[in-house]
């Protein structure tokens, strides 16, 4: 996803790797990283736009990029213009405040189908 950045434990005194874009923090105290996190969602306001329970989404904080899962807390699906409180759990661990924002867009998936030798043009 990203590239390793090397920073330092001062608990320990020894070097280790984190991802750019991700926060340290102790294990303990205001800024423990987790995988769950309990959320408003405030839908954009457009018609075709909805959000199935248990649906995978990237999710977007701070400078984070990680992929998750929606729970919804009430009902099983969110559309456009609502606002639903969910259940946000993450593939990996991200540190992540009361009050900070995110956005989160919905999982595609897609293939490359081979290397460019030189600009494609349109059709």
């Amino acid at each position: 996803m990203g590239s390793l950045i090397p920073f330092y434990d001062a608990t320990e005194l020894r070097q280790a790797y984190m991802e750019w874009g991700h926060i340290g923090g102790s294990p303990e105290g205001w800024f423990a990283p987790s995988d769950l996190y309990l959320c408003r969602l405030d839908m954009l306001n457009l018609e075709a736009l909805y959000l199935k329970n248990g649906s995978s989404v990237k999710f977007h904080t701070g400078t984070s990029e990680n992929t998750a899962k929606v729970y919804m807390l009430d009902g099983d699906r969110a559309i456009g213009g609502e606002h639903r409180l969910v259940q946000i759990q993450l593939a990996q661990p991200i540190v992540a405040a009361p009050m900070d924002r995110f956005i989160i867009r919905k999982a595609r998936n897609g293939s490359c189908l081979k290397r460019s030798e030189s600009r494609a043009k349109r059709r």
